[in-house]
């Protein structure tokens, strides 16, 4: 019998939290003496670009106050370039850029770094195109770096060789951060020394549905699969097991039969006296958002191809298991009702509470 919504809603999960939310690293102080001692001290914007040649690691401090993680990509292309010259200039003023503010520092030294992306992607000959692609690149790899990164070493160099970059960070904080303000009590040390970042909050609600299937599984006979057998399973490959198994972000292939999910990477993957018979992607959504949308159409059109590609040789079945406030919702409950057209199996789509109640019947299936 297929489940109804009133049951799928009577049983929706709230969310738990199971891990921290929020990173511990402590702001490390002792790293940052030099930086403390004269953070107090900057009145106007051109003792901060002096302070910023001899000190680029003021950046690390300033970044971590005003911004949640990093500066956007937007902040460090017009912190490291004149983005003026890279929107306007003919092709003879941007190869003397090139030149003098790109390949070698202001002050004369090779930038080794950006030097690599240039070569990437120019060669010998210049071409405009392929320069800004270097300079998103080298933009790209800076600001992905973090407080404590290696890779910070290339952008403390780039801003102490530099008086353009250090002029621009100067007065972008001073002029539209007011930084002056909070340069006095000690108020950006305070900040930082109890600043947490949150976790990426996609990876937060993905594990916590992992932790919950992997919980109903363990307390229903089912064990890990040994890594010796891997995370790429045979269809036609008989593995010697006895008991129920599972294994986590698989894939599931046929080397006699083709399919169309082969690169499909699943969720999990459950099996049975060897045999794979029960494939699980899971979501949980506390509002709604695009990638229910995206979610919704990949895993009907994922089992039209698992209901194609199956037989009494290769006896597979599919279930989306999702969960979370939003199902609880009007919005949520049509689009529910919609699915449920497609995903018209009884097990086909489910919620961590009704799978731990069918996890009885899924065992039987084979």
């Amino acid at each position: 019998m297929v489940i109804s919504y009133e049951k799928f809603a009577s049983q929706i999960s709230f969310f738990e939290f199971i891990k921290d939310e929020f990173t511990k690293i402590k702001f490390p102080q002792s790293e940052y003496r030099n930086e403390l001692k004269i953070l107090n001290n900057i009145n106007n914007i051109n003792e901060l670009v002096n302070f910023l040649e001899k000190y680029p690691k003021l950046f690390d401090l300033y970044e971590g106050y005003f911004q949640l993680s990093t500066f956007t990509i937007a902040q460090y292309t017009n912190f490291l370039f004149d983005v003026q010259k890279l929107n306007y200039s003919d092709e003879h003023s941007l190869k003397n850029y090139l030149k003098h503010s790109c390949l070698n520092f202001e002050n004369g030294e090779p930038n080794s770094k950006f030097q690599d992306y240039y070569k990437k992607f120019n060669g010998d000959n210049f071409s405009k195109c392929n320069f800004k692609r270097a300079v998103a690149a080298y933009v790209g790899y800076l600001q992905q770096s973090k407080m404590g990164d290696s890779r910070r070493t290339f952008l403390f160099e780039h801003i102490s060789n530099n008086i353009s970059t250090r002029v621009r960070i100067a007065e972008y904080l001073i002029n539209q951060y007011n930084l002056i303000d909070y340069s006095k009590g000690k108020i950006i040390e305070k900040t930082l020394s109890l600043k947490r970042h949150a976790v990426d909050p996609k990876t937060f609600s993905g594990e916590y549905g992992s932790y919950r299937i992997e919980k109903v599984l363990k307390n229903n006979a089912f064990k890990e699969l040994p890594l010796e057998y891997g995370r790429k399973l045979n269809l036609d490959e008989n593995i010697k097991l006895e008991g129920f198994h599972y294994v986590k972000e698989g894939k599931i292939f046929s080397s006699q039969k083709d399919s169309k999910f082969k690169d499909k990477v699943f969720d999990f993957i459950l099996l049975k006296n060897g045999s794979p018979f029960f494939l699980i992607e899971t979501n949980f959504y506390s509002t709604s958002g695009s990638k229910i949308g995206i979610n919704e159409a990949q895993y009907i059109s994922l089992s039209n191809h698992i209901k194609d590609f199956s037989s009494s040789r290769y006896n597979l079945f599919f279930s989306w298991i999702t969960d979370g406030n939003y199902w609880l919702s009007t919005s949520g409950m049509k689009r529910w009702n919609k699915i449920r057209e497609h995903l018209n199996q009884e097990l086909e789509i489910l919620n961590y509470s009704l799978f731990e109640e069918y996890i009885s019947k899924i065992k039987s299936l084979l």
